[in-house]
């Protein structure tokens, strides 16, 4: 079996957004949940599992109840184990990246492409639903960077120098973002959640250009 791959996971930096480019807060608190709980249920399967990528997607079911939806089925889950298989759940140009950051920063212009866009629409409004934004679930590893750092020397380091764990990252279509992160072992995870974010890493690219495509579509 390929061994899942792991990437340095770094802290999201924040800023005070506006109460005119952020979710409701009841919205925001509904994401926060079903996020935790999807965390909750990729621990119960275990750990050296490959990432998932999902859309949040929101309907509000009467004046004071909004029921979230968590939907990984944009993509196959062999892609993040197997490069050059499909990295959409349709009939897009082959990956051939092995990274699985990098099939996320590539996905938008995968998906922005005659007839996968179309295909996208469908997804994104299934049912009636409207989009809050995307998450990606992935294991990895955390420890201070140091000046001088390189992609890839989290990777070699001893386990002494570094802890390896579980996060959830999230973005959503005004710019607010979660993170929960469990570290291997742990009981419970940690949750951050701010409007806005002022750092935008590899992930939170990704989940931008996806974002980004979907209001378009």
């Amino acid at each position: 079996m390929t061994p899942v791959q792991r990437f340095p996971i770094q802290p999201i930096g924040h800023r005070r957004g506006s109460t005119h480019d952020r979710l409701p807060s009841g919205l925001r608190d509904a994401v926060t949940d079903a996020l935790v709980q999807t965390e909750i249920r990729l621990d119960r399967h275990g750990w050296d599992q490959p990432p998932i990528l999902t859309g949040i997607f929101f309907r509000r079911v009467s004046a004071t109840k909004i029921h979230v939806e968590i939907d990984p089925s944009l993509i196959s889950p062999i892609t993040w184990r197997e490069p050059g298989t499909v990295p959409a759940a349709g009939a897009v140009r082959p990956a051939d990246a092995a990274h699985p950051v990098d099939v996320l920063l590539r996905l938008a212009g995968d998906l922005a492409a005659t007839p996968m866009r179309d295909w996208l629409r469908d997804w994104l409004h299934h049912d009636g639903r409207r989009l809050a934004g995307f998450a990606f679930c992935f294991e990895g590893w955390q420890a201070p960077i140091r000046p001088g750092y390189r992609h890839g020397d989290l990777a070699a380091a001893p386990d002494s120098q570094r802890t390896e764990v579980r996060a959830v990252t999230a973005l959503d279509l005004h710019g607010g973002t979660w993170q929960i992160i469990r570290r291997r072992g742990e009981l419970h995870p940690t949750v951050s959640t701010s409007s806005g974010t002022t750092s935008a890493g590899r992930v939170l690219t990704g989940l931008h250009r996806l974002n980004r495509l979907a209001r378009t579509c």
